[in-house]
């Protein structure tokens, strides 16, 4: 009796951890994010041959210029910040580490430009006894570069879904060129200029993960 006991107790065990559910490796994510620009640089070249009217004659000229600046929301026509919105293909390589894919729509108001980043994630999960609060990076690529470095923690809202909260730094470079070309005095004159803004923001995030 004693031993049937025993086995009827091991098997009742055994069965309640078989029905415990394992949580998924595999998840989709959205996240709405605010980003707020903090201070930009900047760097222009120029690059011209050009008819100077007081000279007479034509001048060719390579010049460059680097500025750096931190501006309120009044230097700006479309003032406080921007907003993205991403989606996200995350699986749970490790205890520690998760890594995966995103692609989205940000748009930043100070500076009047729209991007569509592709980009790459890795989260690092320092506390397993906190296995969903992570430190992360995301890269973007494919024609469209730029950083996200922050802080990222999930709650529960159900079965099989998570609220997530991220706060962070943004990095979004943009590259801007022009060419233009016209005739002057029967000789063809042409001016060149690229210039490449640094972003650097504030970013925060809220989202749900399924």
């Amino acid at each position: 009796m004693k031993y049937s006991l025993a086995i009827i107790l091991l098997l009742c065990c055994t069965g309640a951890l078989a029905q415990e559910p394992k949580e998924r490796k595999w998840h989709f994510e959205t996240d709405l994010r605010y980003q707020h620009m903090m201070f930009y640089n900047a760097h222009y070249k120029w690059d011209y041959h050009v008819y100077d009217s007081y000279q007479e004659r034509f001048v060719s000229s390579k010049s460059k210029l680097s500025n750096h600046a931190i501006i309120g929301d009044y230097g700006f026509n479309n003032s406080y910040g921007g907003n993205s919105l991403l989606l996200m293909e995350t699986y749970r390589l490790s205890p520690r580490w998760t890594v995966g894919l995103g692609v989205g729509l940000s748009v930043y108001n100070q500076m009047d430009e729209n991007f569509v980043p592709i980009f790459a994630l890795g989260r690092w999960h320092p506390w397993l006894q906190h296995s969903h609060a992570y430190l992360y990076a995301e890269a973007g690529f494919l024609g469209c570069p730029g950083l996200n470095l922050g802080y990222g923690v999930s709650v529960k809202a159900g079965k099989k879904r998570r609220i997530s909260f991220k706060i962070g730094y943004d990095l979004q470079p943009y590259h801007y060129k022009t060419d233009t070309e016209d005739m002057m005095l029967g000789e063809r004159t042409w001016m060149k200029s690229e210039s490449t803004t640094l972003m650097h923001c504030l970013q925060g995030s809220v989202g749900i993960v399924f």
